[in-house]
Formats: structure tokens, sequence, C-alpha cells
């Protein structure tokens, strides 16, 4: 049992959540709800990382393909690495987005098609479990009558992590993220506004697995830097919080150079089906102390209702830093992954009611389109 966990559970209404360190950019309301989706919501652009250093964000044709390689992504940006200073780490704030979603309107709990998945991967090379330090179980609510998760999360995998950026005000900011099994075996999946907010895409980007800065070394497998950035056109250019997820495309890193899904393991996918379901989220929330949300991930885990055209859940309370963390359906302890049905969008603090994008047959096809992503 390490020091480096903190664990805490609670169930609300419509929803069961237990929470670990997690924390989230937060809007206080919940998304708006778009015009009916159609084949154009799948559409998204991609860019090469821009940085400080003299590299713009390029646009990747959307043709390219592996056997167009012309980047070597087996190393790192050796600048963008010198850039993340232990201090600079520490110091990164929460991320949180320029805009402000609406209410949306209740919707009845139809899914959209027929569920898919992709499998998650394990690493290479099995790595030490993180275990939880602290365990609270708070008393469910028995007027839901929605039956709780009874799995609780006891297992920090260095699947998931945080995302560190440059160019937020002055200073650095960080979001939450995680490892995601894809043809590349390079990318990892956060919230859009984590990759592009403000008419801007993030800068000198790197992704550190199971951060903890309470450790002696806070980065336990090392550091990655991003080669490329992906999200959605509707999030680019609408701001639907309904396709509030983006993806980045890692160079070869960590301590023994590695793509980062042989490094780490990798979540699996899956889209479509019920927007009920058990559900274990994790990230690195902010307004969470004993330990410090900042710097210490949290997770949660429970039941997602629907809202509107997104998933929610109540008493996670994921503050500002947990955008991005992963939406994990059947979690395994053991290994450390599950399937990623949703990632950490908007929250509420007044109830502490958070929300996340449904996925559909959109977010199938942001993942499958980053194998072109070189």
């Amino acid at each position: 049992m390490t020091t480096s966990r903190h664990l805490s559970l609670s169930f609300a209404a419509f929803a069961s959540a237990a929470i670990l360190v997690t924390s989230v950019a937060t809007p206080a309301f919940a998304a708006p709800s778009p015009e009916e989706p159609d084949s154009a919501t799948s559409h998204s652009t991609a860019v090469v990382a821009p940085t400080t250093f003299g590299q713009s964000p390029d646009v990747i044709s959307p043709d390219s393909s592996p056997d167009d390689q012309t980047t070597d992504l087996t190393t790192q940006d050796e600048k963008v690495l010198a850039y993340w200073t232990p201090e600079r780490l520490a110091s990164a704030v929460p991320y949180e987005p320029s805009r402000t979603p609406t209410v949306e309107e209740p919707m009845d709990d139809t899914p959209t098609g027929p569920e898919g998945s992709t499998p998650p991967a394990e690493p290479l090379k099995a790595s030490p479990s993180v275990m939880r330090s602290e365990t609270t179980i708070l008393a469910s609510d028995p007027s839901t009558g929605v039956a709780p998760q009874t799995t609780p999360v006891t297992n920090f995998p260095n699947t998931n992590g945080k995302l560190f950026f440059d160019g937020y005000g002055t200073g650095n900011a960080y979001c939450s993220a995680s490892a995601l099994n894809t043809g590349t075996k390079r990318v990892v999946i956060t919230a859009g506004h984590c990759v592009y907010d403000d008419g801007a895409w993030k800068q000198n980007v790197v992704f550190v697995p199971n951060y903890d800065k309470r450790n002696a070394d806070p980065d336990p497998v090392g550091i990655w830097t991003v080669h490329a950035l992906r999200t959605f056109d509707a999030w680019i250019n609408n701001g639907d919080y309904t396709h509030d997820v983006g993806m980045a495309t890692l160079n070869n890193g960590g301590d023994d150079g590695q793509r980062i899904v042989d490094a780490v393991g990798g979540h699996g996918m899956r889209w479509n089906g019920s927007y009920a379901f058990d559900v274990s989220i994790f990230g690195y929330p902010s307004n969470k102390t004993n330990p410090e949300g900042r710097y210490t991930m949290w997770a949660c885990w429970g039941t997602t209702f629907r809202s509107g055209r997104r998933v929610s859940i109540n008493g996670c309370a994921f503050g500002p830093g947990a955008s991005g963390g992963p939406w994990l359906h059947e979690y395994n302890n053991a290994s450390g992954l599950g399937y990623v049905r949703s990632v950490t969008s908007t929250w509420l603090p007044r109830t502490g009611q958070n929300w996340a994008p449904y996925f559909t047959d959109d977010m199938k096809a942001l993942k499958d389109a980053t194998n072109g992503d070189w």
C-alpha cells in the first residue's frame, strides 16, 4: 500500500460514484443540445502539436497513413522535454475551458445504435500496481432505486495520468488523460478542450502516466512528448460539448523509450449501447483534498444516467483538472484496464454533478483517424 493514492465512495440520485483523485475542466452547467447529428459530426482535424520552439500547428492531411510517414516518432522532442522541469510540472494549474455550456433538456434513455467495442491491451512488461491508501465509504442513498456499482477501485494504473501544456494565460496547465489501445499504440484520450480551446491548439504538450507530486519520483514511468493533436470539428467550430473529446498521438518516450501502450497498456473503447452503465472514473480534480487532487490521482465509481445527449453522474464532484479523465466500463482492478465509454467534460459545483459525452460511432471514427496522425 502506498501513500500516493486516496479513495472515497459516494452514491447519489440516478448514479453512484466513488472518488479517487481526479480533476475536470468546469463550466458550471450541462452542455448545449446541438442539432440532430449526421455524418458531418464525425469530421475531425489533426495538427502537428505546436511548440514554443518553432513548431506551428500544421494541419495533417486526412489522407495520410503510416505508409506516408516522414516524421520519426521513435524519438522525443528534446526541447519540449527539457521545458517540463519538475518545478513546472508541479506548478501547472488545472485547466478550465473558455466556453460555457447551456442547460440541456432531458431526453429518454434510448440508445443510438448497436454497441461496439475495441479491446484493451496490456503493457509489454507488467509494472507495479498502485493501490489506494485509504478507503472511505459513504452511505448510499436509498431513494435512488439504482443499484450502486459493487466493485470499488483499488488499483490506480499507469494507464491513466496527466496531460500538461503551456499557454494557459501566462503559465502552464494540466488536464487528465489515459492511454487508449489503437492501431499505432501511441494514443491518449482526453477532453476536446484539453487539446483545442479559445481558438488555439495547446502547445508543448506532454503526457505523464500516474503523476504524483508526493512521491520521490513523481513520474514513475517517465514523460512522453506529443507529436499530434486531434479533435472534432464540431468542438473546434461550435463548442459542441457532445463532442468534447480529444486525442493525442505520442512520440516514443518514458524511461525506456517505448510507445505509450507498450509501456503502460491501453484501455479499450466502447460506444453506443445504454446510457446507464457502471463506470470507474479517474482524474486529477483540484477541488479534492487529503490528498490534494491537483497532485494525486483520484477515482470515483458508480452508475451513469442520461442527461440530454450526454451521460452524467452524481456524487463525484470532480472539479477543474479532472477534465479528460476516462470513464471506464468493466474496469478490472487486476489489470488496471477497462473500456473508455466517455471522458470527463463538465461539472456543476453546486450539486457535484459531472457530465461527459455519450460515445457514438463518431468517437470510433475519431479513434480510427489517429492511425494517420503522422
